[in-house]
C-alpha cells in the first residue's frame, strides 16, 4: 500500500523533506563529489608520471656520463698520461718518500654537463686508480669539492664511487699526510688556500699539485707585461714558485679541447725548501 512505501521512499530519498538535494550533485543533477576528488587524482598521478619520467630520463643520463667517464680512463691510458703517473709515483719511491695515499680534487665544475669536466675527472681516476696499486694504505675513495656542484653533479660523482665533501678540509687528515691534490684550472687564491694549510717544511714535502702551471703564474706576474688585478693575485704560488719542481703532463687537446692545457704537476722537495726556510717561514 502508498502507507507501506512511504518509509521507503524516505529511505531513498536520505530524508523526510521532499526538496533534499544530494549534495553531491549540483543543480542540474549531474554528481560533482568525487568529480572534483577523480580530477584532482588525475593531476596528481599525472604529475607523478611525469616526475617519474624526469627522474629516469636524469638517472639515464648519469648512467651515459658514467659509460662515457670509463672510455675517457681508457684513452688517457693509451694517450701516455698513466705512464707519465706511475713514472712520478716511482720517482717519489726511490726517493724514500711514501706515495701519495690520498687524492683531493678541487674545482671540476658540473661534471654531470661539461665534457671537460668529465674528463678531468677521468683523469683524476686514472692517477687514483695508479695510486692505490703503488700504496695499499691510499684512501678508497676520491675526495671532491667544488661550491658550483648541483644535485645531479653530487648524485653522478656518488655513483662513480667519489666522496663529496661539504667543505674544502673535510677530510684533510694530518697537515703531514701525503696528498695528491688535483685542481684543474682553479683560480689562483685556491691555490692559495692549499698551500696555507701545508705551510711547514714537512707537509710540503708531502705534497703534490696537478693544476696550472706555477712557472706560468710566476711569469705572468714577475714579467714585464699587463698584470691580473691585485685581488687575484697568488701570493703563496708566488713564494713558492722559485723553489718548486714542476712537469708539464701530456695534453691530449684532440680528445676535448680545454681540459689539461697549462697543467703542470708541482711538487715541492725538502732539499730546495730547507736553504729558504727561514725566508720563506716554513715550520
Amino acid at each position: 500500500s502508498e502507507r507501506d512505501q512511504a518509509p521507503r521512499r524516505e529511505r531513498m530519498m536520505g530524508w523526510n523533506d521532499a526538496t533534499y538535494v544530494d549534495p553531491r550533485e549540483d543543480v542540474e543533477g549531474r554528481t560533482v563529489c568525487g568529480r572534483e576528488d577523480a580530477s584532482q587524482d588525475k593531476k596528481t598521478k599525472k604529475g607523478r608520471k611525469k616526475k617519474n619520467r624526469r627522474m629516469r630520463t636524469e638517472e639515464m643520463k648519469r648512467m651515459d656520463k658514467l659509460v662515457k667517464l670509463r672510455t675517457v680512463v681508457e684513452q688517457l691510458k693509451a694517450h701516455g698520461i698513466e705512464r707519465f703517473a706511475g713514472e712520478q709515483i716511482a720517482r717519489r719511491s726511490e726517493k724514500g718518500r711514501n706515495p701519495w695515499n690520498k687524492v683531493v680534487v678541487y674545482g671540476l665544475g658540473h661534471v654531470a654537463t661539461s665534457d671537460v669536466a668529465l674528463h678531468q675527472l677521468a683523469l683524476a681516476f686514472l692517477l687514483h686508480d695508479i695510486l692505490r696499486k703503488a700504496n695499499p694504505k691510499t684512501w678508497d675513495e676520491l675526495l671532491c669539492y667544488d661550491p658550483a656542484f648541483d644535485e645531479s653533479d653530487r648524485r653522478l660523482l656518488q655513483q662513480a664511487e667519489c666522496r663529496v665533501m661539504e667543505r674544502p678540509d673535510e677530510f684533510e687528515g694530518h697537515e703531514s699526510e701525503p696528498v695528491l691534490y688535483y685542481m684543474p684550472h682553479c683560480e689562483g687564491p685556491v691555490y692559495d688556500m692549499v698551500l696555507r694549510r701545508r705551510w711547514n717544511l714537512l707537509a710540503l714535502g708531502d705534497t703534490a699539485i696537478l693544476g696550472n702551471s706555477f712557472r706560468a703564474y710566476h711569469d705572468v706576474w714577475n714579467g714585464s707585461g699587463c698584470k691580473p688585478t691585485h685581488a687575484n693575485k697568488p701570493t703563496e704560488v708566488l713564494r713558492i714558485a722559485p723553489y718548486t719542481t714542476e712537469i708539464d703532463i701530456p695534453d691530449p687537446n684532440h680528445l676535448v679541447v680545454g681540459a689539461f692545457n697549462n697543467t703542470s704537476l708541482m711538487t715541492f722537495p725538502i732539499l730546495r725548501l730547507k736553504p729558504a726556510k727561514a725566508e720563506l717561514g716554513l715550520g
